[in-house]
């Protein structure tokens, strides 16, 4: 997306909203798999595509996804998360900090506690 700012500071303006046009579908579709997904590989695949978004309502719907019954999602999820930026929304952190009290799974609660750090 930054090199959309470019196209618009250069005077290609269209070029800039097709690109933004086509990352919004790419980030639309990623997270309507990794909500609505039946398979685990696509969910984690939706979340790691995710983390290149860096903004605060991918970060939430990421924090939500860390719900899904399968580890690896969840980690895909945290790791997503720590490329956003924790700190992106005044929510994110809070949450993974209750998160990570209550996750059973020892890779996940690392990848947790990782995206934690990533952001201090």
């Amino acid at each position: 997306l930054d090199l959309a700012g470019v196209d618009v500071a250069i005077g290609q303006a269209e070029k800039s909203k097709d690109v933004y046009l086509r990352y919004e579908g790419r980030r639309r579709d990623a997270l309507v798999q990794l909500g609505k997904s039946k398979v685990p590989a696509a969910r984690g695949a939706a979340a790691a595509a995710l983390g290149g978004a860096r903004d605060a309502g991918t970060a939430r719907a990421l924090v939500l996804a860390l719900t899904d019954k399968d580890a690896g999602v969840r980690i895909a999820c945290a790791q997503s998360i720590a490329r956003i930026g924790v700190d992106i929304d005044p929510d994110v952190r809070p949450a993974l900090q209750a998160m990570l009290k209550k996750e059973p799974d020892g890779k996940v609660r690392t990848a947790v506690d990782d995206a934690l750090a990533a952001g201090r």
